[in-house]
């Protein structure tokens, strides 16, 4: 009887484990009823069958976004290092002369008795200076005439022109330089004022440096004098310096 039950157990374990789904498999089946005390029961019934295997977990997952992006393009460099500043003005040099002669011509004027001239006034009057200068290039140039109105220092003619013996007479002076000249002859550097000279103020005021057309005709005679060749300054043909003893 021992053997019997043993079978009956044996047999009821092997149902479990045999029918035992996996994954998301039904329950169990009961263990089968036993049999009467005195007469042999039939075993019981093999618990139900296993629940079908439980399906595979979800899909993996997608793999991750691609790879972000390089941080944005490099900066371009900084501005381009500006350029140098331009060298300051040119050097004033008196009498402007060509650019092949100004430092000869300055450095004579420099050594002469009477170098007061226009270059000076930069610096204590700007006013007299700008119309010093005026004067002083136009004593070179001629003027209009393209042709030099220095001779041999002597600035006359710049203002005169054909009335050189009535030039002191209202509405007579003609010469290439009248507007430069008189202008600077209304200009008194040494209070900085101007006035409304008269022709016949205007030919005193020549050799007065105290006036802008002062310091023009005093640098042109001393150039004109003693510096022709270093400031390029022509000699009449009959003057002192071009005869031959």
């Amino acid at each position: 009887m021992k053997s019997l039950r043993l079978a009956l157990v044996v047999t009821g374990v092997v149902g479990f484990s045999s029918n035992f789904g996996c994954g998301d498999g039904g329950g169990t089946g009961g263990a089968g009823g036993g049999g009467r005390g005195d007469t042999g029961g039939r075993g019981g019934t093999g618990g139900g069958a296993g629940g079908r295997g439980g399906t595979g977990g979800g899909t993996a997952g997608a793999g991750g976004s691609t790879a972000g992006t390089g941080g944005g393009v490099a900066g371009t460099g900084g501005g381009s290092a500006g350029t140098g500043g331009t060298g300051g003005g040119v050097a004033c040099v008196e009498t402007n002369p060509p650019a092949a002669t100004a430092a000869a011509c300055q450095a004579c004027i420099a050594g002469s008795p009477y170098p007061d001239g226009c270059c000076g006034l930069a610096a204590t009057d700007p006013t007299g200076f700008v119309l010093c200068e005026a004067a002083s290039a136009c004593m070179r140039s001629g003027g209009t005439t393209g042709t030099t109105c220095n001779l041999a220092g002597d600035i006359t003619n710049c203002l005169c022109g054909t009335h050189a013996h009535d030039c002191d007479i209202e509405g007579m002076a003609n010469g290439p330089c009248l507007a430069e000249v008189t202008a600077a002859a209304a200009r008194n550097v040494v209070t900085m004022t101007t006035d409304s000279p008269s022709a016949e103020q205007v030919i005193g005021r020549q050799g007065d440096t105290d006036y802008a057309y002062g310091r023009a005709a005093n640098v042109h005679a001393t150039a004109g004098a003693f510096c022709p060749t270093e400031c390029g300054l022509p000699w009449p043909a009959d003057s002192f310096r071009s005869r031959r003893f």
